[in-house]
């Protein structure tokens, strides 16, 4: 939210690039670390000068990929979107 504030940005998203060998590490930490989305959930909730929605239901999956995988000679990437603001 900081960097979104500074920026003046209206969204602020990550995707990262992950292999086919990371796929399965990937998918287990991501599910197993998403306690940020509630963190968050929290934050934007009580910041008095956030003015975006505060979405309150997500729904976790463990799947990397939804139709954003891309495909390359030789290997298999991934862009997984995971963090966001807001």
């Amino acid at each position: 939210m900081k960097t979104l504030r500074l920026s003046k940005a209206v969204n602020i998203g990550a995707y990262y690039v992950v292999t086919d060998e990371q796929r399965d590490a990937w998918e287990n930490y991501t599910l197993e670390h998403n306690q940020w989305v509630n963190e968050s959930i929290a934050l934007q909730d009580a910041d008095d000068i956030y003015q975006g929605p505060v979405i309150y239901d997500f729904h976790v999956t463990k799947a990397i990929s939804d139709g954003w995988e891309l495909p390359v000679p030789k290997a298999e990437l991934y862009m997984p979107f995971w963090h966001s603001a807001p």
